[in-house]
């Protein structure tokens, strides 16, 4: 099956579609809440097929060289679960709040061998 790529005018590649849908002179849409206005394109161009590991703006694209890794793509983050940050949050306020009373009680017993001269 023929899938349209999306590519501007610096060769990048910013979306694709197995069934490009032109809405209107100026809009495509690759998906049915994916649009683009022309402004963001250059050219769309008909593939059989893509890289595996494809993701929008990982790769260029020339008519000679076909898929070219861009050198300015950058590798998406881990999608970090809230509820573990929540769960870290808690776990080191406690270290701090134990630490803090442990730093209290050294405080107190510097003070007294200080002060009192015994401990």
């Amino acid at each position: 099956m023929a899938k349209s790529i999306l590519v501007t005018n610096e060769g990048i590649v910013i979306g694709y579609s197995d069934n490009l849908l032109i809405i209107d002179e100026n809009t495509v849409a690759i998906s049915p809440n994916k649009r683009f206005a022309k402004s963001a394109y250059s050219e769309i161009i008909e593939m059989n097929e893509i890289p595996l590991d494809y993701q929008d703006y990982k790769y260029k694209y020339d008519k000679l060289n076909g898929f070219i890794l861009n050198e300015n793509s950058v590798e998406p983050q881990e999608i970090v679960d809230p509820n573990q940050l929540r769960e870290e949050n808690v776990a080191l306020k406690q270290q701090v709040q134990e630490l803090t009373e442990k730093q209290a009680l050294m405080q107190q017993a510097l003070d007294d061998l200080i002060l009192g001269g015994t401990l």
